[in-house]
């Protein structure tokens, strides 16, 4: 879903650039894993944060006779029913709701799996992409909060796995971020058509917007990942929107470099 991926770049009119050691290889040795510490300890808190929700949920669950006789899971049916999209009623009524027993156990599982997988650091892109059904499912049947920001945090570090960052870099995909960047985009555009509203204080609570929302960030994603991986961190000094752009990213000014040195480096 999200396997995106950055190529290694080059710049023509500078210094080599090279790829820094062991990340995004399969095993990396110890003094590699230096390179990227910085980078897995800023996405740690976000691990940790979503390991424990993950966790506290399914602590929830476990003692509670009421959900594992399938109670739980009905009377969430019957409260949803009228807040979720039209389009996933079905799945609510006529595959949820009969299965209530068999859900609940799933569910419980998958929760666990996610937690304790987000906790060791193992299995991160299954446990990411099982964490993105449920979340998702939860905003289709109404309940975008906390949903929501559940999902801004696995699509970031979905994409840090995707880049190497964090777990095993996923095999290299021979698919064009554009087609990726325009599939989202017909997706957030279908779900548009049941947006109820565009108030400040009542797009929070849109199941809709937010997923189309969501569906905007990963094209645009999609689409600054290959531009600026390929072309614009390779190319900075080619022109001022490349800057502009880079700075926006990477939260920092970014000068174009002096001509003479340009020549040096030649």
């Amino acid at each position: 879903m999200f396997d995106l991926e950055i190529a290694d770049v080059a710049a023509d009119d500078g210094p080599e650039t090279t790829v820094a050691p062991g990340i995004g290889s399969s095993r990396p040795k110890l003094d590699d894993l230096k390179v990227g510490l910085p980078i897995a300890i800023a996405f740690l808190p976000m691990r940790l944060f979503l390991a424990a929700g993950w966790l506290r949920a399914a602590a929830e669950k476990v003692p509670d006779p009421a959900w594992w006789n399938g109670e739980v899971v009905t009377q969430f049916v019957a409260d949803q029913r009228a807040e979720s999209l039209s389009f996933f009623k079905p799945v609510l009524v006529d595959l949820i709701l009969p299965n209530a027993v068999a859900v609940s156990a799933i569910v419980v599982v998958s929760q666990i799996f996610v937690g304790l997988a987000l906790l060791v650091g193992r299995r991160l892109s299954w446990a990411l992409r099982a964490g993105m059904v449920m979340n998702v499912a939860f905003v289709l049947s109404g309940l975008v909060n906390p949903s929501v920001f559940y999902l801004v945090m696995e699509i970031g570090l979905l994409y840090a796995v995707a880049s190497g960052w964090l777990g095993h870099k996923p095999p290299e995909q021979q698919r064009s971020p554009m087609l990726v960047a325009a599939g989202w985009v017909i997706v957030g555009l279908v779900l548009a058509q049941w947006i109820q509203t565009i108030e400040p204080a009542g797009v929070i609570d849109d199941p809709a917007i937010v997923l189309a929302f969501l569906c905007l960030i990963l094209a645009v994603g999609s689409v600054l990942r290959s531009a600026i991986a390929r072309d614009l961190i390779a190319r900075l000094d080619s022109g001022v929107t490349s800057r502009v752009i880079h700075s926006w990213l990477f939260c920092r000014s970014v000068d174009r470099p002096a001509k003479q040195g340009r020549q040096e480096a030649r």
